[in-house]
C-alpha cells in the first residue's frame, strides 16, 4: 500500500511512503530526517499554501554542512515533484493492481503465485551461506524440510504421544508452522522483528514460504544476509 497524497493532514511526512518508492524518507534521507525538528510531523504540517500554492517550511536543527548540500538538493527535487492539493483527501492505493483498489482474488492469486515459486534449492543455497552458527544453519534446514519432532510429525510416524496441542498455547495442534511462526506465543517476535525494519504485511503459514517472504517480499534488499540471519 502507498499513499496518493492530497492535502497531506493523514500522512507522516518521514515515515509514510508517499513519493511511490519501497522506502520512506526516513530511510532514504536518515542523514537529513537525524537532525529534522519535524520528525513526527504529517505533510499539512510540513508547509503552508499561498494563494493557493504550497511552500515547503522545514526545519532543522542546525545548519546543513557543505557535505550535505548535494542530499538536500535531491531531498527537494524528490519531494517538490509531488504536488500538494490542498482540496483533495489522501488516499490509500494497492499496488498490485492498476486501479489501486484492493481485491481479495488477486491477493489470494498472488499469494499462491508466490508459494509456488518457492525453491527449496534456492532457499538452502541461502542458508548455507549465512553468517551464522552451523547448528542455527542445520536447524534451519531440519524446519524448512520439517524434519522436526514436532507433535504433529510424531503422531504421523505412529509414535505414541498424550498430547497432540501446542505446549505454548494449547489451542491448536504443534506442527512447525504453528509453532514457530502463529502460534499467539510466538507472534509477537516476527512483528517485532517487523517493526524494527519498519515492514507490514501478512506472515506465510508454511517455513519455506516465511523464510522467502521475509528475504524478498518485504523488499529487505539492504543488508539481505543479515536480515535472513
Amino acid at each position: 500500500m502507498v499513499w496518493k497524497v492530497g492535502c497531506g493532514d493523514k500522512i507522516n511526512f518521514w515515515k509514510d511512503k508517499w513519493l511511490g518508492e519501497e522506502c520512506n524518507l526516513e530511510l532514504k534521507y536518515n542523514q537529513l530526517f537525524m537532525i529534522s525538528r519535524q520528525q513526527t510531523n504529517t505533510i499539512s504540517m510540513m508547509g503552508n499554501f499561498s494563494q493557493g500554492n504550497w511552500s515547503w517550511d522545514l526545519k532543522w536543527r542546525r545548519n546543513l554542512f557543505d557535505h550535505e548540500d548535494d542530499i538536500a538538493v535531491a531531498f527537494m527535487e524528490e519531494i517538490n515533484a509531488i504536488p500538494i492539493q490542498c482540496h483533495l483527501q489522501g488516499t490509500m492505493l494497492w499496488k498490485a493492481d492498476p486501479s489501486g483498489v484492493y481485491s481479495p482474488k488477486l491477493a489470494y492469486r498472488l499469494l499462491m503465485t508466490c508459494n509456488r515459486q518457492v525453491s527449496e534449492v534456492n532457499i538452502f543455497q541461502t542458508i548455507w551461506k549465512l553468517k551464522i552458527p552451523p547448528r542455527a544453519a542445520v536447524f534451519s534446514w531440519r524446519l524448512i524440510k520439517d524434519r522436526l519432532p514436532t507433535r504433529h510429525n510424531l503422531l504421523r510416524r505412529n509414535v505414541p504421544i498424550q498430547e497432540t496441542e501446542c505446549p505454548l498455547c494449547g489451542n491448536e495442534q504443534e506442527d512447525a508452522g504453528h509453532l514457530f511462526f502463529n502460534c499467539k506465543m510466538t507472534r509477537g517476535l516476527w512483528w517485532e522483528s517487523m517493526r524494527w525494519k519498519q515492514v507490514v504485511g501478512a506472515l506465510s503459514v508454511s517455513p519455506a514460504s516465511h523464510f522467502v517472504q521475509f528475504c524478498d517480499g518485504f523488499g529487505v534488499g539492504r543488508n539481505h544476509s543479515r536480515w535472513c540471519g
